[in-house]
C-alpha cells in the first residue's frame, strides 16, 4: 500500500546553545533566565524513540492539488545528563487538497497540533517546545513567534495558477500556544491573512 507508512525511529541527540552573534539584537541570556526558558543553562545530550504512521494520497507531495495527507507521531525524549528534562511529545497533522475543474484551483486546509509532556518533576527544554509562527503556521507573524508545551494552527488557502510559473493564494491562519492542550481556546488564537 504506497499511501500508508509507520515506523519508528531511535536515536540520540546532542546540542549546544550559546551566546547570539548579531550585535542588533540582545543574546538569549541577557533577556531570559532557565526559570523563563527551560534547557538554557544546561543542554544534555539526549536519546530518543519515537513511533510513527502517515495516510498519503496526494498526487504530488510538493505541490498538492488533490489528495490528502494525514500523520501522527509519538516521541519520548530522555535526558542522558541531568534527569531534569524527560518528557514526551506527540505531533499531529492533517491536510486536504480539493481541486476545482483541472486542478489550477485548490482549495487547501491544513491543521496541526504538538504537544510535550513533561515527566513528574521534569522540563520541557524551550528549545523542543512547540512554536507557531512563521511561513508553515501563522505567516503575519515572525517564525518562532509564540512558544509553549502546546501549539495548534490552522490554515485555510484558496491557490491559482496565474501561469505556468507562477501560483498565487489567498490564506487565513489561525494558531495559538498554551501550557496544555485544555488550555487551548478559541478565544486565544492569534489569525492572519
Amino acid at each position: 500500500m504506497a499511501w500508508l507508512e509507520a515506523g519508528t525511529h531511535v536515536g540520540w541527540l546532542s546540542g549546544s546553545i550559546g551566546p547570539g552573534t548579531d550585535t542588533r539584537f540582545p543574546t538569549i541570556e541577557d533577556v531570559f533566565t532557565d526559570a523563563d526558558a527551560p534547557g538554557l543553562a544546561a543542554q544534555p545530550d539526549y536519546r530518543y524513540a519515537d513511533l510513527y504512521g502517515a495516510i498519503d494520497y496526494r498526487d504530488q507531495k510538493g505541490n498538492a492539488r488533490a489528495g490528502g495527507f494525514y500523520s501522527v507521531t509519538w516521541r519520548r525524549y530522555a535526558d542522558l545528563d541531568f534527569d531534569l528534562y524527560n518528557f514526551r511529545e506527540i505531533d499531529a497533522g492533517v491536510q486536504q487538497f480539493v481541486p476545482i475543474f483541472d486542478k489550477k484551483r485548490v482549495f487547501a486546509v491544513q491543521g496541526r497540533l504538538m504537544s510535550t509532556t513533561p515527566d513528574n518533576g521534569q522540563q520541557v527544554p524551550f528549545y523542543f517546545q512547540p512554536t507557531v509562527g512563521g511561513s508553515t503556521s501563522l505567516r503575519s507573524y515572525n517564525d518562532f513567534r509564540f512558544r509553549d508545551e502546546t501549539g495548534v494552527y490552522f490554515n485555510f488557502e484558496y491557490r491559482w495558477e496565474a501561469f505556468s510559473a507562477l501560483d498565487m493564494a489567498l490564506f487565513y491562519d489561525l494558531g495559538a500556544v498554551a501550557p496544555e492542550v485544555d488550555d487551548l481556546r478559541l478565544s486565544n488564537l492569534k489569525d492572519g491573512y
